[in-house]
């Protein structure tokens, strides 16, 4: 529960908000690789040949695949392969990803997000669904790379490690986090922040050595940035179950705010917005020495800093778990 100092500044009765979340053990997904090539029907994953039953081809500089097998490489079973032949829509789903691509139609839908791409998919040999690997790879956290050497396609599907979330069990043996000063107790700062002129205050009790420890496993993975896609997808989308519940614990605490009848859905939305706009504006070139350092949000939560992108990207999942669409 977010809750405020009225505008006399009359203290409300202290309610300490804890965020209670179980560390987070991720799934062990063993990373594979998969190689396609150019003409052929057979392809290789891990060293082990399969037989597809149609073969990659060369159109205006793409190459163009069947979707299925785009799908096995990526660890997608039959079951989690939804055609749809009255719509001309083909589904995919693993974990709490869904990619929705329909025939003819130059965008890709990940979780309900739509990002516009380059080229449509298209009804190729033996009626197969037929798209470059590149897009599909990405919005499940994979790679498709191409060969010019043998025209061959090489999807990685190596998953990172997903950093634990923090707990409150944990509240001795501090270390400095970033941005923020210890307190007596060894949890983190409160959040305090003004809205509608009234003073806010948001006290998550999380332990310092815990918020340290992953902020640390966040800073040690992949930060990519060259892309539409790789801000969308890294940041926005492919997050995990466990990061997704502690992000809509945090939004949920705004609609429970302590305020009178007029705190409605608009201030809700407001009140999330001034709360992010309250932290340091830093670049990322100060920051962590950078020319371009994008936050994953809970980066941004913790270290309580970050330039337009960074803060951007947080406001818009906060909202997004609240239920409203967002748009970057």
């Amino acid at each position: 529960m977010v809750h405020k100092k009225v505008s006399n500044w009359r203290l409300l009765p202290l309610i300490v908000v804890t965020l209670i979340m179980l560390a987070a053990f991720p799934s062990i997904t063993l990373a594979s690789t998969s190689v396609f090539s150019l003409g052929s029907t057979s392809y290789y994953t891990d060293g082990n040949q399969y037989t597809m039953n149609t073969a990659p081809y060369a159109k205006d500089n793409r190459t163009y695949m069947p979707i299925r097998y785009i799908a096995y490489a990526l660890g997608i079973s039959d079951s989690n392969i939804i055609w749809d032949g009255a719509n001309n829509t083909v589904t995919l789903m693993k974990g709490s990803k869904v990619v929705q691509l329909k025939i003819g139609r130059k965008s890709i839908l990940i979780n309900g997000a739509s990002i516009t791409m380059d080229v449509a998919p298209e009804i190729g040999p033996a009626n197969r669904t037929m798209l470059p690997a590149a897009l599909v790879a990405q919005a499940f956290g994979a790679s498709a790379t191409w060969n010019p050497k043998d025209k061959s396609i090489i999807i990685s599907n190596d998953p990172s490690t997903t950093p634990s979330i923090p707990t409150t069990s944990d509240k001795k043996s501090i270390s400095q986090p970033l941005n923020n000063t210890a307190d007596t107790n060894g949890t983190i700062p409160a959040y305090e922040w003004d809205y509608k002129s009234q003073h806010w205050k948001w006290d998550p009790q999380f332990s310092e050595k815990s918020i340290n420890k992953l902020l640390a496993a966040y800073h040690d993975m992949p930060h990519p940035h060259h892309s539409r896609m790789d801000f969308l997808t890294t940041y926005c989308i492919d997050i995990t179950p466990t990061e997704e519940e502690l992000l809509s614990t945090v939004a949920n605490c705004f609609k429970n705010g302590e305020s009178d009848d007029s705190y409605n859905e608009y201030d809700i939305i407001c009140n999330v917005i001034a709360f992010v706009q309250s932290f340091t504006y830093i670049s990322d070139s100060a920051s962590t020495g950078f020319d371009e350092y994008p936050r994953y949000p809970l980066e941004t939560l913790f270290t309580r800093e970050g330039d337009c992108e960074d803060t951007s990207i947080l406001i818009a999942t906060l909202i997004r778990e609240l239920g409203y669409g967002t748009a970057l």
